[in-house]
């Protein structure tokens, strides 16, 4: 059975999560949307929802797998630490 996933991963640069954001996408990994946040954008989101996520550029990545599998090519492909499910 398919499932829809969102991961969270942070990135000290901007570059660095535009990089990994284009090897996700040709990579077999199967993406469906991707999300660039700067650090002003979650600062936004962190004081509109009471939210405490960490203000960093991050990706927002919709994913299509099955399982946890989609978790396992994200961090092994993309070297996402470990990418935080929403």
């Amino acid at each position: 059975m398919f499932s829809l996933q969102v991961a969270m991963c942070n990135f000290p640069t901007i570059k660095d999560a535009a990089d990994v954001a284009i090897a996700a996408m040709l990579s077999s990994i199967q993406v469906s949307r991707v999300e660039l946040l700067d650090e002003v954008q979650v600062k936004a989101i962190n004081l509109a929802n009471g939210k405490e996520l960490p203000e960093f550029p991050t990706l927002m990545f919709e994913l299509i797998g099955t399982g946890n599998l989609f978790l396992f090519e994200l961090g092994v492909q993309t070297s996402c630490a470990e990418p935080e499910l929403d």
